[in-house]
């Protein structure tokens, strides 16, 4: 049975673009009206009584000031004036709030885009008085009023009063809020601090300004429009992504599900011989390397041979997938017969040749390692015995053999830190099959009492436009995402090493990092099933992308050998290239969610997912 499916290229340039890019092309006064559009909530810590400059500021960049805390003066006066007395006590709150309600009545938010006033009138015998005149005028002893204005049931309409206006949509709003979620403004949360950091700022904020002092005007200045022009531009980036997708300009498919998740019945059956093949290969010749990593560089390279290479009978193979369309669209390679195809074999000695030059490329890039390799690489302690798992009790991670009873069982302490990212590239330039390291921050998993990790991972700030791109549809603000780039284990490491290795870094960004709201990863499923990734949180398909494996020519021992480059690495390779002729499932990039999305997700984000 065959699906073929034929499809062009008809995905835009705009993946590949960032959004400031694309937002900075738009003429200034079309920029000015997106920005204008933009409501910005501003808290402060630190600042003591001197917010009305942080206020004044943002007046100053055309923002109309919306502060609950002036209406809430405001109501002081007309409390005082009236001489209201609220019912005190618990019993009387929905009175107290009935009541508030009634004054806040005489309250009137207005629309004004032309003089940056405060946008608050109060009705006092018929005629319009503005709240800043009303604040000015008022002769009360705060501590007079403040037992009964500041109760939390009339600050609460309040609030109320000012969500309802903010929701209207009404833009060039600088809204004073006590916490950064406090109001619903449609723009960036800002908080401006002076004293130590908080937590719930970082978290809950998009940006926090750090000022030595209330008088430093200008970075609190550059931070607002600076963070109003960020917003405008992912606002307008996320609705050309959106139209472009449903325009066609983008593609897009469903995302792959646990029911339906993808498989390559063609590489799945050449993994499963090379794996017996290499294996024999290693035991024969004295091998020297993590075993895991010839593996991969053996079947990496094996793409780059026809299948005529590579298999007996190879041309009639061939045939069968051109007749399927699997070298015309990757979405018939899920179609094909996996029994079928296995019933093509593997030839040993084209298996066993790339294993010696991939193995004498794995010699070189070790030779000079700095990694105590004789520790890591053979097997020693727990790492020799089988059926060792990770787990956590009594809070401590421990790792604990399954197979002795439960009189012997041990639980041996496990330790996770974080770690110098220079020592983390080490461990992936050597040691991991991709072999370019990529670390801002790094963590490692110890057993207790030792020096080296047995399992290092790495990640890295979003640099890639079309990642930033798929974050902006599914509502992340991808200056606040991670990218997962590297997890290097140990041979005979627990097999729930890797999803150990995720959950404790996921706990660890939540506490230390609390603004980050998730962290992508990429898997390749023609290499594997992914059960450690989709297990490790890693569940959620959002963008696709073509897999080709590159190898660059070079000479060792006076052998000409090819070595697997990385698209970061043939920016720097001037040799000779050979590719993958082979046709392979796309990498998918996995989205993992460490709080809510920022933004609205765009429509279909929860259903679909992006194709390079």
């Amino acid at each position: 049975m065959t699906c073929s499916i034929i499809l062009t290229n008809m995905s835009s340039d705009i993946l590949r673009h960032s959004a400031f890019d694309a937002f900075s092309q738009l003429p200034k006064s079309q920029k000015l009206d997106k920005m204008a559009e933009q409501q910005v909530g501003i808290s402060t810590y630190g600042t003591g009584n001197q917010g009305d400059t942080i206020f004044d500021i943002a007046t100053s960049i055309g923002l109309s000031p919306l502060r609950p805390h002036k209406i809430l003066a405001g109501m002081n006066s007309l409390i005082h004036n009236k001489n209201i007395r609220f019912p005190i006590g618990k019993h009387a709150k929905s009175v107290r709030g009935s009541m508030a309600k009634q004054i806040l009545d005489d309250f009137t938010l207005v629309k004004d885009t032309d003089s940056c006033r405060d946008p608050v009138e109060v009705d006092i015998n018929g005629k319009h008085v503005p709240l800043s005149d009303l604040i000015s005028s008022n002769d009360t002893n705060d501590q007079e009023v403040a037992p009964n204005a500041d109760d939390p049931m009339v600050f609460g309409k309040v609030i109320d009063k000012v969500n309802e206006f903010v929701g209207s949509g009404q833009g060039r709003l600088a809204v004073e809020m006590d916490a950064p979620t406090q109001i619903h403004v449609n723009g960036p949360r800002i908080t401006i601090q002076t004293d130590h950091e908080r937590k719930s700022a970082r978290k809950y904020s998009d940006k926090v300004i750090s000022v030595r002092n209330i008088g430093d005007t200008d970075v609190a200045r550059f931070g607002l429009v600076k963070e109003i022009y960020t917003h405008s531009a992912f606002d307008y980036q996320r609705g050309e992504i959106a139209r472009a997708i449903e325009d066609g300009r983008v593609r897009s498919g469903p995302k792959f599900t646990l029911d339906n998740w993808p498989k390559d019945c063609l590489m799945t059956h050449l993994r499963k011989s090379v794996d017996h093949l290499v294996e024999d290969y290693e035991r024969r010749s004295g091998y020297i390397g993590d075993p895991k990593d010839l593996k991969y560089q053996v079947l990496f390279r094996l793409t780059t041979l026809s299948t005529a290479d590579i298999f007996h009978n190879g041309d009639e193979l061939e045939g069968y997938m051109h007749e399927a369309g699997a070298y015309e669209n990757w979405r018939n390679i899920l179609c094909m017969d996996a029994n079928r195809v296995q019933g093509y074999e593997v030839k040993p000695d084209i298996v066993m040749a790339i294993a010696e030059e991939q193995a004498l490329v794995i010699k070189d890039r070790i030779r000079m390692s700095k990694l105590p390799l004789d520790e890591i690489l053979h097997s020693s302690g727990i790492f020799a015995e089988p059926d060792w798992v990770i787990q956590k009790r009594n809070g401590r991670v421990c790792a604990i053999q399954e197979s002795s009873t439960a009189a012997n069982r041990i639980a041996v302490p496990l330790s996770f830190e974080e770690v110098d990212p220079e020592y983390a590239d080490q461990f992936h330039r050597d040691l991991h099959y991709i072999h370019t390291p990529r670390a801002d921050v790094a963590f490692g998993m110890f057993v207790s009492g030792d020096t080296v990790p047995f399992s290092v991972v790495a990640l890295q700030r979003v640099d890639r436009d079309y990642k930033a791109n798929a974050l902006l549809f599914q509502g992340y603000d991808p200056r606040k995402t991670y990218d997962l780039t590297r997890l290097y284990s140990r041979p005979g490491t627990p097999g729930n090493t890797s999803s150990s290795m995720f959950a404790l870094t996921f706990n660890y960004l939540k506490d230390h990092f609390p603004e980050m709201q998730a962290v992508l990863s990429s898997f390749m499923p023609s290499y594997s099933a992914g059960i450690s990734m989709t297990s490790g949180g890693f569940n959620n398909p959002i963008l696709i992308k073509p897999l080709v494996h590159t190898f660059g020519s070079r000479t060792i021992e006076g052998k000409l050998v090819y070595e697997h480059l990385t698209n970061r690495r043939q920016d720097r390779f001037t040799g000779k290239r050979i590719y993958s002729r082979l046709p392979l499932l796309p990498t998918v990039e996995l989205l993992a969610p460490l709080q809510p999305p920022r933004f609205s997700p765009s429509p279909g984000a929860d259903k679909i997912m992006i194709e390079l």
